[in-house]
């Protein structure tokens, strides 16, 4: 599929940590700031994955797994996979085709995620496979046009101004004739990752699996974590935690430039105090970093 998205749309690629991420135009990647709404805007995000968990069993086998309930309508369009520990495993889109659900992560971390997730399979009748999609996000005016002809009743899910679809290759080339016919705004990975990071949604690499608490990066104030639902995989971490504890971290993204490394799952040490995790970084070509740390609120209050 990404041999696809190269033949048609033929990105430029920029490298981001371990992962290749697309841009279009240089002024995507030579600057940090970014416009407060997008419109008539498609992004493509081939580092995502798109894992298909399908079969007769899967709605009860995946209900017990994840942080959302999936007999809800209209389903969280986030969901989040833990470890016993509460630790998080994968943070993902979620959308679902009748009794097929298409989890959306990034492609580093997928194959932890299965093995995980296969581990609880046991004698369920449940497919646990990862399809050659692309995902894209549109702008929902974009949504609106693509959702009456090749895009009518795909799965997806819907964020505030954004839908995102996972396309299969016959999908990809109509996206493209559409482009042809009436070009609109074409971004990659960068510039939608560039968004997510200033809205606070995390995305999680390998450095940082299991290593985050739900509420370290403020899980709990979103749908993708549903507290009146049963059981699932940590649940009773979560629990504790927004119940019970006292929340000493919260989420706060900061401008730096090159003089410090920002890698997810670091400490950020300042004046040799460890203040906290860097959750996520984006840099630019200048050297500057957008960073979203996970903090110690009494260091924030300072």
């Amino acid at each position: 599929m990404n041999q696809q998205l190269d033949q048609l749309f033929q990105p430029k690629k920029r490298a981001h940590f371990a992962r290749d991420y697309t841009y279009f135009d240089d002024s995507e990647i030579n600057s940090l700031s970014s416009p407060n709404s997008f419109e008539n805007t498609c992004f493509l995000l081939p580092h995502l994955s798109v894992i298909k968990v399908s079969g007769e069993d899967a709605l009860s086998f995946l209900q017990g797994q994840i942080t959302v309930d999936l007999n809800n309508a209209p389903l969280a369009p986030m969901a989040c996979y833990m470890s016993r520990k509460g630790r998080i495993i994968s943070l993902f889109y979620l959308a679902r085709d009748n009794n097929d659900f298409y989890l959306m992560m990034p492609s580093d971390i997928s194959d932890v995620f299965i093995k995980q997730l296969k581990k609880y399979v046991f004698m369920s009748k449940v497919s646990i496979d990862i399809t050659d999609r692309l995902v894209i996000s549109l702008t929902n005016d974009l949504s609106k046009m693509f959702n009456s002809t090749f895009l009518k009743n795909e799965p997806h899910t819907c964020i505030e101004n954004q839908t995102w679809y996972a396309l299969d290759e016959t999908q990809l080339s109509a996206l493209h004739d559409a482009n042809t016919k009436k070009p609109f705004t074409l971004m990659g990975d960068w510039a939608w990752h560039k968004q997510q990071l200033l809205n606070k949604t995390t995305s999680i690499y390998p450095e940082t699996i299991a290593k985050l608490l739900a509420h370290d990066i403020e899980l709990h104030t979103t749908s993708a974590i549903d507290f009146k639902k049963g059981c699932y995989i940590g649940q009773e971490i979560v629990a504790r935690m927004h119940y019970k504890a006292k929340l000493n971290y919260e989420l706060n993204v900061i401008s730096i430039g090159n003089e410090v490394d920002a890698v997810p799952g670091s400490d950020l040490i300042i004046d040799d105090v460890k203040k906290g995790m860097v959750v996520d970084a984006l840099s630019d070509t200048q050297g500057n970093q957008l960073v979203l740390l996970c903090l110690r609120k009494k260091h924030n209050e300072k």
